[in-house]
């Protein structure tokens, strides 16, 4: 169940205070493209931000409910899950190891990762396409975006 998992003494993020979010964007590569999400100040997106300067992450996604892909990131991130309505373009995770990327809307726990701008069901319906998706998770500073 969402949420439920203990929160992991080697999750990447509780000990990532001096990361400035806003000075990085995410960047989502796959077979439709390009997106650009704005990072959200949380321990987790923090913890992502440190993983992804190392190296990019491949995600291989797959849909759920109809309004969702969800993956494994390969790596646990800090959890700080709270009541959530979610729409199109808000990248979240869940249970600490799975990133969740919406193209429609939906309500549960999660922690925030990231917010696509402008992002519109018919937007990310295009990117994500239907059935399984690998996507690469990089970061780029927004000055050199």
């Amino acid at each position: 169940m969402y949420g439920d998992s203990p929160k992991s003494e080697n999750a990447i993020g509780p000990n990532t205070p001096d990361v400035d979010t806003d000075g990085y964007h995410l960047k989502i590569s796959g077979p439709n493209g390009t997106l650009y999400a704005d990072f959200a100040s949380t321990n987790a997106a923090k913890g992502l931000i440190e993983s992804l300067k190392e190296s990019s992450i491949n995600v291989d996604l797959q849909d759920y409910g109809s309004f969702e892909k969800v993956g494994n990131i390969g790596i646990i991130l800090s959890r700080s899950d709270r009541d959530m309505h979610t729409g199109p373009g808000d990248i979240v995770l869940y249970n600490g190891k799975s990133v969740v990327i919406f193209y429609g809307s939906n309500s549960w726990d999660y922690t925030p990762l990231a917010k696509i701008p402008d992002a519109t069901a018919d937007s990310m319906k295009a990117f994500l396409g239907n059935g399984d998706i690998s996507l690469e998770f990089s970061v780029e500073e927004k000055n050199s975006a």
